[in-house]
């Protein structure tokens, strides 16, 4: 899986609705075979799953497909087949994530962050606001090794003084200079935490 995969995969988990256009799970297969399909071998999402549940519940993916795997293993072991989709994808996205210490959704989120802020404009609107609440949404749904809570904190002081000072929709307003302080601790402290290994 890239990077990229990780992020879709992530949001799918969390907001369907925002991936497959509906908030109902019945949909999902499509859209991993669709979506594997179109990455040309890149992201091997379905595979990756199937496997992971041929090996943890000793029952492999039927010829109707995914979603009949997991009812099989709902079956087997009395659960909602919804729910045991969400906590073995999240499983899944974790082992991909943080297995043999990468924490690459780690390394995403912080260089996404660096890479918001690399050219703080002098003027913003709210729309400077709503990309930071889109980085944010991704730090509330990561479900491995997350950014540290020092980084959360500073973080989310930073996206709540852009909503104050952005609080007009249509307006641009100009970054106070507490604001850009702020923000230069913030790249600061994700510069130093990038450069521990956990």
């Amino acid at each position: 899986m890239r990077d990229f995969d990780l992020e879709i995969y992530s949001t799918l988990i969390k907001r369907p609705g925002l991936i497959i256009g509906s908030n109902d799970l019945n949909k999902v297969e499509d859209f991993i075979r669709a979506y594997d399909l179109g990455s040309k071998g890149e992201c091997n999402f379905m595979i990756l799953l199937t496997n992971h549940l041929h090996r943890k519940y000793e029952i492999g993916m039927p010829s109707d497909g995914l979603i009949q795997q997991f009812k099989l293993i709902a079956s087997k072991i009395e659960k909602d087949w919804k729910d045991i989709f969400i906590e073995e994808t999240k499983e899944v996205l974790r082992n991909e994530s943080d297995g043999s210490g990468l924490f690459r959704f780690q390394k995403i989120l912080r260089s996404k962050i660096l890479k918001y802020f690399e050219d703080v404009p002098d003027e913003v609107n709210m729309t400077y606001f709503i990309n930071l609440n889109q980085i944010n949404r991704q730090i509330d749904d990561w479900v491995g090794v997350n950014l540290r809570e020092s980084e959360i904190e500073l973080f989310i002081e930073v996206k709540d003084l852009v909503l104050v000072e952005t609080c007009k929709p249509y307006e641009k307003v100009i970054i106070t200079s507490g604001l850009k302080n702020k923000i230069m601790l913030l790249k600061e402290l994700i510069k130093k935490e990038a450069s521990f290994q956990i």
